[in-house]
């Protein structure tokens, strides 16, 4: 599940029980083709992953098309906060983490325990009640409507 928070330049992704290679290459697309911002940093929730069965075939193609993505000369690196991160999900990150330049690093990645620990890492604090809005399942943009439409009266 993807939700983007234009006004703190996010990305929240859930990520579903098992992330299987279709999921992961529909991501890198979405990224790829310009379907969510490339230059938000992410919030990407794996509290509720059990396993990632992406073969090491597909994740260094999917890492390659990533990194084909990203401009030559970043102005600033994107962060990724993966929240909750099981062994299967860390041993993951650590094979992704190696696809990419050390000395440009234009994705940072870190696992963190806490929602909290994400945001302040990403540098985005203000954000914590919206994205936890989104990850119980609420849409920010319905609760801004809903305040606009309350004030209205």
């Amino acid at each position: 599940m993807l939700t983007i928070l234009p006004t703190h330049r996010l990305n929240v992704i859930r990520y579903p029980r098992i992330v299987d290679a279709e999921l992961a290459a529909r991501l890198i697309y979405d990224l790829s083709a310009g379907r969510m911002p490339t230059d938000f940093d992410n919030v990407m929730d794996t509290s509720g992953t059990e396993r990632v069965d992406v073969p090491v075939d597909v994740m260094i193609e999917l890492a390659m098309t990533r990194r084909a993505s990203l401009p030559a000369d970043p102005l600033r690196s994107v962060r990724n906060a993966v929240l909750a991160p099981n062994d299967a999900v860390r041993a993951t990150l650590e094979t992704w983490n190696m696809f990419f330049d050390e000395t440009r690093r234009p994705i940072l990645l870190k696992a963190t325990d806490t929602l909290e620990e994400a945001l302040d890492w990403i540098g985005k604090p203000e954000a914590l009640t919206d994205v936890r809005a989104v990850l119980n399942g609420f849409d920010p943009a319905l609760k801004a409507r809903c305040r606009i439409r309350k004030n209205s009266r």
